[in-house]
């Protein structure tokens, strides 16, 4: 059985509670003076990792809980609900001794009160009231060489336990053998005097080695910089990863890994890639000498990390660890962007820079580089010349000689699969797709899941997640490297999300997809045989949403119910979570929900529905609707749009969320709508390809049509003068791009966060990827930018927001949209700036105030306290 990501790293992140005091020491190895130290800021370790500006920071998991400690903190979990109690009591005596409700509480046109005194604001979302707590679990994976059946497969994973002296503490355990535990690692420890915390672990399947990670500071969206050890589990001996001739004695590295059969780690320093050996010689093997700040081993720059590997890891292995490859980025010739940053207790500001490349100029030029063990050397593989015309989109290694890579043109329209035998150092063209048959692009590529033993006699079989002939994402059989016309597993008006493993005994392929709504996820399985599917999942509706990882063999499982229902992860044999049967002694809840199911219970906690709504060119849209508990069609309630929009993006679906939207429906009695306009993912090509060099086009007439017919089908109950329109990032260039469009029409209000204003200013892959290369200018000038300022006057207010060192959205997008502003006169709008955050906007307390303002600036929206500014 093969699992998803099987040949990548296996890190184990622990947020640390800062309630927990230190630990016991692990010995030392070798001694180290003069460290390397960079405080590591909790709120930077969780941040967004789905895809370039493309993205909504995930804010549920971003912010901390109440005083960073655990919600069932003991007295002051009692302190703050008694706090709460004694608040809602004294309003409630305040309501009843005043005379005149709608005075003090706000009213619509219509004279209904706007503001509800039981529901829950900004504050207990930001404080995480709503947030799901999880225990610790991940799966450790054995050697990529090794098969395991499900009779060897002891469900082996990693998280906190507590030891003998009540101390949380890293430990090894099995689902097979529940008294089976062995302690890797506390999450505090001292070494030559000096106190660390475990920021990150991952650890050897024979539980003989650990990678630590400590002091690590977050780079960019998924690249960081830390100091790591290399920990013996039997002698105790802990040293500091470093290569042979380092100038310190621990340097910061930009990563460490092990390599998927667990004989080396390997790691990056100085934009060169090591390896090492584990074991007894502790071998260094230096594989570039040629790094430099433009010159990249083995990671990617910013804009391969953010739009197309979404990693900082540019280095395959082979399963068996007998030779790699590794890309060489050379960003020699890619624009400099620098920005300044401010808060520094300096009398002057700071400079930072990115190599960043925009539309038209020079892209990285990258090179494919294969290392042997045996012979020891480095050699570039053929057909991967550096050429900034060549964009690569996926590698993986089929088997121990054959390595797959997938490169396209600049514009991302064409994608060749490419075959590298290491046996002869020759690359074969597999197949070619090319995206103008199905008028789309080229997308980040879905994992690929190898498959051992099968019938065809080969060792080099594979899955790919492919569109099909009709423009839906479907599994493809791959019986060999050679096989260029592959076997359609599923088909239907839906797609498949990712592949999760292929047990092998059984030959069934499981997989995460939306077959059963839109916006749900289940999982469902497939035969490799006769290509029948089956719904694993017992008792499930159509709008559930779950996510399964499964261990090895597909013996065990965790299983994440994420929605629309409270969250709940359970983790045992997999038969069993699927059959929906609760049985104590075979599976394990690991989520700890009670506060949410109270804090429920406690609020008029506002009702979610998943609509969809066709349009007159008959195209479906569809949307979530979030309305008031204490909805009354006989009142009018403000309402509220959320949009995201970006092209092949999902972002709304029916996960459990109780964020912004919610506590703006719950407290300020407003009607809230997520719409995924034409141009989204999830429904096939035909729907998608809208966006296709028209970015800015269909989003705001979606979002204006489907509010529009909202609000003349419930017209009874929407306060038409109070409609308003949110987005951060792509959604904020859609909700700027609405009130362009709209003229104030059906929107009176807007909030945008960190948006595009101008492609020609975004990055070269994501924006020539639907928008072509420049000079061609048309599809730039025409709609995805903003042209008509004057529209902006129509709008009753709208609040713009950036941070000032976004690397991802230059807050040049905002500047410039504000000095068009000023040259068209344009007053009514507010600004608020945040120094030195970036895209995520968290620098200085700046996550909380973010939804604060947002949150606070529609409340006195729709209180009417907006209107006579100017």
């Amino acid at each position: 059985m093969t699992t998803h990501k099987r040949g990548n790293p296996h890190m184990f992140l622990q947020k640390l509670n800062s309630s927990v005091s230190s630990l016991s020491t692990i010995p030392q190895g070798e001694p180290v003076i003069n460290f390397e130290l960079d405080s590591f800021q909790e709120s930077d370790s969780e941040l967004p990792d789905e895809d370039g500006c493309h993205d909504i920071p995930d804010v549920e998991r971003q912010l901390p809980l109440w005083d960073n400690k655990s919600y069932y903190g003991e007295w002051k979990h009692w302190v703050k609900w008694i706090a709460l109690l004694i608040i809602a009591s004294l309003g409630t005596i305040l309501l009843i001794r005043l005379p005149f409700g709608d005075i003090y509480m706000g009213s619509s046109k219509d004279g209904t009160s706007i503001i509800n005194a039981r529901g829950f604001t900004i504050d207990a979302f930001l404080n995480g009231s709503f947030v799901s707590h999880e225990d610790s679990f991940k799966f450790i994976l054995p050697p990529a060489s090794h098969a395991v059946t499900k009779k060897s497969d002891t469900g082996l994973y990693l998280t906190l336990d507590r030891n003998p002296q009540n101390k949380d503490v890293i430990v090894a355990k099995q689902l097979r053998d529940k008294d089976f535990s062995k302690p890797i690692s506390p999450l505090h420890f001292s070494f030559n005097g000096l106190e660390y915390s475990v920021d990150s672990i991952s650890v050897s399947y024979s539980l003989d080695y650990a990678i630590i990670g400590s002091n690590v500071m977050k780079e960019y969206r998924h690249s960081s910089s830390g100091l790591y050890w290399l920990y013996d589990l039997k002698t105790s001996l802990l040293n500091p990863v470093k290569p042979k001739d380092s100038e310190s004695p621990h340097p910061r590295l930009s990563y460490c890994h092990f390599s998927p059969s667990y004989k080396y780690i390997y790691f990056v320093q100085g934009n060169d890639l090591y390896v090492q050996s584990v074991g007894a010689s502790n071998e260094i093997y230096r594989l570039s000498s040629d790094g430099a700040a433009s010159i990249l081993n083995g990671k990617t720059d910013w804009v391969y990390e953010e739009e197309i590997l979404s990693d900082d890891v540019a280095v395959w292995w082979a399963p068996d660890d007998s030779q790699l490859a590794f890309a060489r980025t050379d960003d020699s010739q890619v624009n400099t962007y620098n920005y300044q940053t401010f808060i520094n207790d300096k009398q002057t500001s700071s400079t930072k820079s990115v190599k960043y490349p925009l539309p038209g100029a020079s892209n990285p030029s990258v090179s494919l580089l294969h290392y042997d063990f045996t012979s020891r050397s480095v050699k570039k593989i053929k057909e991967t010349d550096s050429k900034q015309s060549t964009l690569f989109y996926y590698a993986k290694w089929l088997n121990k000689d054959k390595f797959l890579f997938k490169v396209s043109d600049r514009e991302s329209k064409i994608l060749d699969t490419m075959i590298f035998n290491s046996a002869d150092a020759q690359v074969v063209r597999l197949r070619t797709r090319n995206s103008n048959d199905y008028n789309g692009w080229i997308e980040k590529c879905k994992e690929i899941i190898t498959i051992q033993g099968n019938d065809s006699d080969t060792d080099d079989a594979f899955l790919d997640i492919l569109p099909d002939k009709n423009g839906y994402q479907h599994i493809f059989y791959f019986k060999s490297s050679a096989d260029a016309n592959p076997t359609q597993l599923t088909e239907g008006n839906w797609e498949v999300n990712d592949i999760l493993a292929v047990d092998e005994g059984s030959e069934t392929v499981h997989f995460h997809s939306n077959l059963m709504h839109p916006m749900g996820q289940q999982i469902h399985s497939v035969s490799l045989k006769n290509g029948v599917i089956t719904s694993d999942l017992q008792h499930v509706e159509e709008t559930d949403y779950y996510k399964f990882t499964l261990s090895p063999s597909c013996n065990y499982a965790v299983k994440q119910y994420l929605g629309p229902g409270v969250p709940q992860t359970l983790v045992g044999p997999l038969q069993q979570l699927l059959s929906a049967q609760k049985d104590d002694e075979a599976t394990h809840l690991i989520t700890k929900n009670d506060h949410i199911i109270n804090a429920i219970s406690m609020y008029d906690y506002p009702l979610t529905a998943y609509n969809e709504l066709n349009l007159e060119d008959d195209v479906t849209i569809n949307y979530v609707e979030i309305k008031p508990k204490s909805f009354n069609p006989a009142k009018k309630y403000p309402l509220l749009v959320h949009v995201y929009g970006g092209p092949g993006s999902e972002t709304f679906n029916t996960k459990f969320s109780s964020a912004l939207e919610e506590s703006i429906s719950s407290s300020v009695n407003a009607i809230v709508l997520k719409i995924e306009p034409r141009g989204t993912g999830g429904k096939g090509w035909r729907f998608k390809s809208w966006a296709n060099n028209n970015i800015g086009y269909w989003e705001p007439r979606d979002v204006v049509n489907v509010t529009k017919s909202y609000i003349e089908t419930h017209k009874d109950v929407v306060d038409d003068d109070k409609v308003a329109i949110w987005g951060w990032s792509y959604g904020g260039f859609t909700t700027l791009k609405t009130l362009e469009y709209d003229k104030g029409d059906i929107f009176k209000y807007g909030v945008s966060v960190a948006p595009v204003t101008n492609w020609m200013y975004y990055d070269s892959i994501y924006s020539e990827r639907f928008l072509g290369v420049p000079p061609t200018l048309e599809g730039y000038d025409k709609n995805a930018r903003l042209n008509d300022y004057e529209s902006f006057k129509s709008t009753k207010r709208f609040l713009i927001m950036h941070g000032t060192a976004d690397d991802n959205v230059h807050i040049q997008n905002t500047y410039d949209f504000i000095d068009n502003l000023n040259l068209h006169s344009v007053r009514n709008y507010d600004m608020h700036i945040f120094p030195d955050s970036d895209h995520s906007i968290y620098f200085h307390n700046a996550q909380r105030m973010v939804y604060e303002k947002i949150y606070f600036w529609i409340k006195d929206a729709f209180l009417g306290k907006l209107d006579s500014i100017e």
